[in-house]
């Protein structure tokens, strides 16, 4: 059966969208995006960043990779030796994400819940959230063994599993969705996670920071960043 909480914890969101928080604290800083970084490169006056074209950005006094750890491992320098060991002692899960969108509201008299059976582990009703749209969306997580087992099969292949379950977790009626989109999300959440919230080398001037560094949640990777700030301002 399912057990609708009433008084559960809070929860709190960004607004618009979860981006939000991402756009105020970066100020007036601005994001080169569409371009992917494979490598750093020591130099005398600081650090290159290599991208995929084989062209260099930089130089940079220092770096830090706010990224899942595998990808920040792979990219740590061969005199990152020690960190490098720290990190690569992370391992993520991954999750195959669904998003729907529907005509008309789902009325299953809930907008969120953790599920326990089958391919699914968790669902939620977007528009419920402060500031979205109105139109009905969901989004559906599937579950670490699911998500792991199916991660290199075709995404088309996800929708038929991950719907039927999806309506078996609402205890709805199936529809047709006016909209569906998959995701897979290779490094969803950390299995373990480093004791340390800003894992550095300060020598090299290279700090990590990450949901992987201080907690598995959203919470943890905001007080990773934070502490990974305070790194950063010992270098000035």
């Amino acid at each position: 059966g399912t057990t609708v909480a009433k008084n559960g914890p809070a929860r709190y969101v960004g607004m618009p969208g979860m981006s939000a928080l991402a756009h105020a604290a970066g100020g007036e800083v601005t994001p080169r995006t569409g371009v992917q970084v494979v490598g750093l490169q020591s130099a005398p006056d600081g650090w290159q960043v290599v991208l995929a074209d084989d062209t260099r950005a930089g130089p940079f006094a220092g770096v830090v990779l706010a990224v899942p750890a595998p990808q920040a491992a792979a990219l740590l320098p061969p005199d990152c030796a020690a960190l490098a060991s720290r990190v690569d002692g992370v391992r993520m899960d991954p999750c195959i994400a669904l998003m729907l969108e529907f005509e008309t509201p789902l009325a299953c008299g809930f907008d969120a819940a953790f599920i326990n059976t089958g391919p699914l582990s968790w669902v939620a009703r977007g528009n419920s959230r402060p500031g979205r749209p109105a139109a009905e969306h969901w989004v559906a997580h599937a579950g670490v063994q699911w998500s792991d087992a199916h991660l290199e099969d075709a995404p088309a292949s996800w929708n038929q599993p991950l719907l039927a379950a999806f309506f078996s977790a609402l205890n709805v009626k199936p529809v047709k969705p006016r909209a569906l989109h998959t995701h897979r999300w290779r490094y969803a959440r950390p299995a373990n996670s480093l004791d340390e919230a800003a894992p550095a080398d300060p020598a090299q001037k290279i700090v990590c920071c990450g949901d992987w560094c201080d907690g598995a949640r959203v919470e943890g990777a905001w007080l990773s960043g934070r502490a990974a700030a305070q790194v950063v301002r010992q270098w000035l």
